[in-house]
């Protein structure tokens, strides 16, 4: 049961069973904790897979149509949503996200998201609506939706490309021009998202929009 010499010692000299239900319920406690963080780490995993796994298909970070996996959201409000431009105006807000989605065994803390939405998009209104975190794992929980759709257009950002808003305004660009009607707000995955000591930003996202044929 992985115990330790001293618990063996207080099993072998205890006079009763009570010594050994006590470690054993002791033990159960911290092999659900292990397994709880497994399973975060192996979501962390799944999740940055499907994310890179057509990187290479596609061709200077243009959107394309794609499909999703199964997966399903858990959202946090940001609380100023007015004020919410950058990562740093958010800081209290994916705190709390985190508080919230701790100890539930199907949702990773990583990778996090943004969503902005759509009407900000259509307004040049950059400003974040909601944090969420990714299961695809099927889930009862009453804070986690389905996406509307699992046909999207995608695409990457990174640090080597023109600015962020070039590459919104290419994603609504690419569903009028393909007759597509966006269903969701833009969701922006960050993999990562760091600065250096000399203030270098380097920063790699993932952004869909959930769309339907424009017939419906």
């Amino acid at each position: 049961m992985g115990c330790s010499l001293k618990e063996i010692q207080q099993i072998i000299n205890s006079d009763s069973t009570d010594e050994m239900i006590s470690i054993c319920n002791s033990r159960i406690d911290e092999m659900k904790l292990q397994l709880s963080e497994l399973q975060q780490k192996i979501n962390f995993l799944k999740n940055g897979l499907w994310i890179f796994e057509k990187y290479s298909s596609f061709q200077n970070h243009r959107p394309v149509l794609d499909t999703l996996p199964s997966i399903t959201l858990y959202k946090t409000k940001i609380a100023a949503k007015k004020r919410a431009y950058h990562a740093s105006d958010i800081a209290k807000d994916m705190q709390k996200h985190l508080k919230n989605i701790a100890g539930i065994p199907y949702l990773s803390a990583f990778p996090m998201g943004t969503t902005i939405a759509l009407p900000d998009v259509e307004q040049k209104n950059y400003v974040y609506s909601t944090v969420f975190s990714i299961s695809q794992d099927a889930s009862d929980n009453v804070h986690i939706f389905p996406l509307p759709s699992h046909r999207i257009i995608s695409c990457y950002h990174d640090h080597n490309c023109q600015d962020i808003a070039h590459t919104y305004e290419a994603l609504l660009a690419f569903a009028g021009k393909n007759n597509l009607t966006i269903c969701s707000d833009l969701h922006i995955i960050n993999l990562f998202n760091v600065y250096n000591l000399n203030q270098n930003h380097t920063y790699f996202k993932y952004l869909f929009f959930c769309v339907k044929d424009a017939s419906g």
